[in-house]
């Protein structure tokens, strides 16, 4: 029953169903603090003793948000088993299943913890962290199951270091509308967009349009460096398509993200608008972190002990078996098999028969079994049949003659 998850297609989706119903969890939890619904039931873990709730809208969102976090912790502790038992060599899925065990542990401890303690700043901060944590590992581990577990690597690439950065940035972002959120600064603004109070930066001594100003400059920042990480991706997409695509992708999250957040404002804070940027932020995290895995590994190839001889190769490179490997490794990749093919070696020139020469003659005698025809006016008629030889050099006529002569 432990080893139900080992084989490699049954963990793959696995993985991804965890990384799915963790995000939904991130979303739900998002908008559970946005509606202020964290105190619909002041008790845990049940809410007002009972296991259902009331008919109230924020008692209905907390215990939504309690048992989709309790199914999360039953697929983390699932993935964590199955990791411990059949993927401790593949550190890419190891580590991040343990930590994810640890973090969704203290997620719980800390949710009770916000929930006594009426929405404190701090565990709610806290609580925010340790769900993109968790959505990271999640993330993490489903992307490494769909990698090469051994390759080659190429050290460190440009993709690399603009994808840690993205990863940063975003992470900042998100904190920074968390504490939007907390403040209750999502109109510091006014309803003023992309404008604060009608200019770059607003002059006046209220902290909350400081604080929306803020959000809005760094989302600006991080757009810039997410538009560059993508045009890193793009051009080295012959050689890393699926980066490129999930970088185009994280860029899309975050467009749309902000737009929803002009949105928000232009619609006084509508819900409908609150929950899909959240939805959009999360988006843009998790692909954020598939971008950096990626990025990591942008350099690896197909395992070495894979690559197999090319019999039809005639290169003069050999590997330790005596075969040239199949595959060519040239920047991080391996060459299609149209693009590693060598030019054949040029063909002996076949030598050129005079027509109605001696030699044309003798073959086609010997073909044919028979007499050749007689040539032109002034020219002797062929030899018989039986004096064709396979030699180069023709024997004398007298000779093949007599020796014709014996044998017929």
């Amino acid at each position: 029953m432990l080893n139900y998850f080992v084989p490699v297609t049954r963990f793959k989706k696995l993985t991804l169903f965890t990384a799915i119903v963790t995000y939904a969890l991130v979303v739900l939890g998002g908008i559970v603090r946005v509606t202020g619904s964290g105190l619909g039931c002041p008790d845990w873990p049940l809410c007002y003793g009972q296991p259902l709730p009331s008919q109230q809208t924020e008692a209905i969102l907390e215990m939504a948000h309690r048992y989709v976090a309790a199914l999360v912790t039953l697929l983390v502790i699932v993935v964590a088993v199955t990791a411990w038992r059949g993927y401790r060599q593949n550190k890419w899925i190891f580590r991040p299943a343990m930590a994810g065990a640890g973090v969704i542990l203290f997620q719980i401890i800390l949710g009770a913890i916000t929930v006594l303690l009426k929405n404190h700043p701090l565990t709610v901060v806290a609580h925010f962290g340790a769900a993109l944590t968790m959505l990271a590992c999640a993330t993490i581990i489903a992307a490494a199951a769909r990698l090469p577990v051994e390759a080659v690597s190429a050290g460190q690439t440009p993709l690399r270091k603009w994808a840690l950065l993205s990863v940063l940035f975003v992470a900042a972002l998100l904190f920074f509308g968390a504490l939007v959120t907390g403040t209750s600064s999502a109109l510091g603004c006014l309803t003023d967009w992309p404008l604060c109070r009608g200019a770059l930066i607003p002059n006046t001594t209220e902290l909350s349009a400081y604080i929306n100003w803020f959000h809005r400059f760094f989302a600006l920042t991080t757009g810039l460096v997410l538009a560059y990480t993508t045009l890193v991706a793009w051009r080295g997409k012959d050689r890393q398509h699926g980066a490129w695509i999930t970088a185009t992708l994280m860029l899309s999250f975050f467009v749309i993200q902000a737009a929803i957040g002009g949105a928000v404002v232009l619609s006084q804070i509508h819900l409908v608008w609150r929950g899909l940027h959240l939805a959009m932020g999360a988006a843009t995290w998790a692909a954020a972190i598939v971008l950096l895995v990626l990025a990591v590994r942008s350099g690896q190839t197909q395992p070495v002990d894979s690559l197999r001889p090319d019999p039809h190769s005639r290169s003069s490179s050999r590997s330790v078996g005596g075969a040239r490997p199949r595959g060519i490794l040239q920047r991080g990749r391996t060459l299609p098999e149209q693009d590693r093919r060598e030019p054949a070696s040029k063909p002996r020139r076949a030598r050129q028969l005079r027509p109605g020469g001696p030699r044309a003659d003798d073959r086609a005698v010997h073909a044919a079994g028979r007499r050749a025809p007689a040539r032109r006016r002034g020219r002797r008629a062929a030899r018989p049949a039986c004096s064709a030889s396979p030699r180069r050099r023709p024997r004398p006529p007298q000779r093949a003659a007599r020796r014709c002569a014996s044998r017929c």
